[in-house]
């Protein structure tokens, strides 16, 4: 049976964050070009001797003078020849992998096949994209025969987001052999690989067979360290600041390493990502961020002010990220919740109850409007705002608090 793919990877020419290499566009725009030149020559036939040659001179003109200008146009636009940075950005890390390592690669691993496959680099690493693991169906499930040198498990070859999934088997079969496993930085699933990956590289992390219980200080500034020394590499030598090309690859890692450091308790350092993410990318750096990293952007500098009680800050950012989002509940229930802990009780619920008219099974605000009424010293409609929540919610920590919320009122 044939390989079903998207129509977009079949058009796939340079990531980026500017279309200007969608390819089934450049074959309908070429089709219709022939079109239009076969009706034209159609018609020169009708003319005769002298008329004929000097209609066909003209056209022949024509298309040359039409490709010069396109040339001159769009060379300056599409020229790399000053910079490889989309090229080289990765190599460092690529080169660095430990022996007979496994490199579990998303956007990297176009980076890192051609780093093997053309300049003959690391041979003895085993490059699987991921996306061979979450989508069999669209590309090439992981087999023994594709990838020799590597513990392939028996089963089904299907990502699971369970305990026991293949993906995960796989994972702690090479572990098992001592086997070196690095990781790109992105998100799978709820973080549930996060637990078990240090940084380790510039950009790309390892895998630990034992979970990671507490990130020291000191490993994860040396981290942001690497990661900071890296890109004032490329901004001083490389065009960084020209290279739109590199926009989605950084805004991509960079997100993921701050919510790795919030995930293990390193906040200041997951800020410090987010905030140098802002200096690259937002208004007073490239000013290149699409409206949704920007909104996302300030949505988790949001989240990571409210953990270190820096309310006012907070509800600075999810103003700002709702404005570019305001359809999102979880950014109203945010908002709602950073103007509350601000003290700003009316402002706070209108926002929580535009997070439930979005979504109205949403405990967080739910739970939320409770504090609200309790602070106003509305017992009644605080214990039932709590009681919906506890219905609603699912986390277990959460619904303990509100079970003894809802018992100190009531008592």
């Amino acid at each position: 049976a044939p390989i079903k793919m998207p129509t977009r990877v079949l058009g796939f020419i340079r990531w980026t964050s500017k279309p200007v290499g969608f390819l089934p566009a450049f074959y309908f725009i070429a089709f219709l070009c022939g079109v239009g030149l076969a009706w034209l020559l159609g018609r020169l036939q009708v003319l005769t001797g002298r008329g004929a040659k000097v209609a066909g001179g003209a056209l022949a003109i024509v298309m040359v003078l039409v490709l010069a200008a396109g040339v001159v146009r769009q060379y300056p636009t599409l020229d790399r020849s000053r910079t490889f940075l989309p090229l080289e950005s990765f190599r460092s890390d690529f080169e660095k992998l430990a022996p007979d390592a496994i490199s579990m690669a998303g956007v990297q691993w176009f980076h890192q096949r051609a780093y093997q496959d053309v300049f003959r680099l690391r041979d003895d690493v085993t490059v699987i994209s991921i996306a061979d693991f979450l989508f069999p169906q669209w590309y090439n499930p992981v087999r023994s025969e594709r990838f020799p040198r590597v513990v392939v498990p028996a089963g089904d070859p299907f990502y699971r987001a369970a305990d026991g999934d293949y993906l995960k088997r796989f994972l702690k079969a090479n572990l098992n052999q001592a086997r070196q496993i690095y990781w790109e930085p992105f998100d799978l699933k709820g973080g549930v690989f996060y637990p078990n990956l240090e940084p380790k590289l510039y950009l790309l992390f390892k895998f630990t067979f034992k979970p990671v219980r507490k990130l020291t200080p000191e490993t994860a500034r040396a981290a942001l360290a690497r990661l900071r020394a890296k890109l004032e590499r490329e901004i001083e030598s490389e065009g960084f600041m020209d290279q739109d090309e590199q926009d989605a690859y950084y805004i991509l890692m960079i997100f993921q390493y701050a919510l790795y450091f919030h995930r293990h308790g390193r906040p200041d350092v997951g800020m410090a990502c987010l905030e140098l993410l802002a200096d690259l990318y937002g208004p007073e750096g490239a000013g290149r961020m699409m409206p949704g990293d920007w909104s996302a952007l300030n949505a988790n500098l949001g989240i990571m002010l409210l953990v270190q009680r820096r309310f006012a800050e907070a509800v600075g950012r999810f103003e700002t990220a709702v404005r570019w989002k305001g359809k999102d509940p979880a950014l109203w229930a945010n908002l709602g919740l950073a103007l509350l802990e601000n003290g700003q009780l009316e402002k706070a619920r209108a926002a929580l109850e535009r997070a439930l008219r979005l979504k109205p099974d949403f405990p967080d605000p739910m739970f939320n409007l409770g504090e609200y009424y309790r602070r106003r010293g509305d017992r009644s409609r605080a214990i039932a705002y709590y009681r919906k929540a506890l219905a609603l919610s699912r986390d277990p920590g959460l619904k303990r608090e509100i079970q003894e919320k809802i018992e100190r009122l009531v008592g």
